[in-house]
């Protein structure tokens, strides 16, 4: 059973205080499917719903009697930490590849919390409106987004998978990789931010290979050249060398 869209009768444990962010958006089920948008809501949670079953998050079981069930409805997502790639690296990395004309692509992954895998034994109530029977809750296997450890497990999961690929991690800036091939003096840099990916190489052949394998590990949106990073444009001249970054 997937949730019901405005209008629809609620249960009295799904009646929530209605609350928002500063963004305006809805931080509750109820309040979002009695906004005049609802129906635009109900396709984002049937999405999330669907993206949670295909990757296998969490598993329907009986409520525990000895084992906490926590609820994360109404939490502020823009609250979990994730290492990220200093300003000052990134600042660094788009100079550098201004001075040798460097390619430099962006790619986001879609989901990225739900990729990280869970050692802790939790145990979910599920969210509002999603229709799971009277006892049973959700035994998670991967991350979700809301819980306090979700930016660590899902760093922890890219890095190891970026070391898979040959990446070597610089000490001074943990969100940032690097890898060289001595034969032909190709390089590549990547700087991560929680799910956004800056790739920069000499050779644009390595630079098509690397998303290539990223794309193999991770739901991925390929952006292209970039042109928006951290909120900033990102405006390149490569025929004057000279690359700038704007606010407006």
């Amino acid at each position: 059973m997937l949730p019901q869209p405005a209008g629809a009768l609620l249960a009295e444990e799904h009646v929530n205080s209605v609350c928002t962010d500063p963004n305006g958006d809805p931080l509750t089920y109820k309040e979002a499917m009695s906004r005049p948008d609802a129906a635009e809501w109900l396709a984002a949670c049937n999405e999330e719903l669907h993206f949670f079953k295909q990757m296998g998050v969490y598993e329907e079981v009986d409520r525990p009697r000895d084992r906490k069930v926590v609820n994360i409805e109404g939490i502020n997502f823009d609250e979990m930490f994730a290492p990220v790639v200093k300003f000052t690296s990134l600042c660094t990395l788009l100079a550098l590849t201004t001075k040798e004309d460097l390619e430099v692509h962006q790619m986001d992954v879609k989901t990225a919390y739900l990729h990280g895998e869970l050692e802790e034994e939790i145990y979910l109530q599920p969210p509002t409106g999603f229709g799971v029977p009277e006892g049973k809750v959700w035994k998670l296997i991967k991350s979700v987004y809301g819980l306090k450890q979700a930016g660590r497990v899902w760093y922890l999961r890219i890095k190891s998978e970026f070391e898979k690929l040959g990446y070597t991690r610089i000490d001074s800036d943990h969100s940032f990789f690097t890898k060289w091939a001595c034969e032909d003096s190709t390089i590549l840099y990547a700087a991560i931010y929680v799910d956004d990916i800056i790739l920069i190489s000499n050779s644009m052949d390595t630079l098509l290979k690397a998303k290539e394998a990223l794309k193999c590990l991770f739901n991925m949106s390929d952006l292209g050249e970039v042109h928006w990073v951290l909120g900033l444009e990102v405006i390149c001249n490569r025929n004057a060398r000279t690359i700038a970054l704007s606010q407006r």
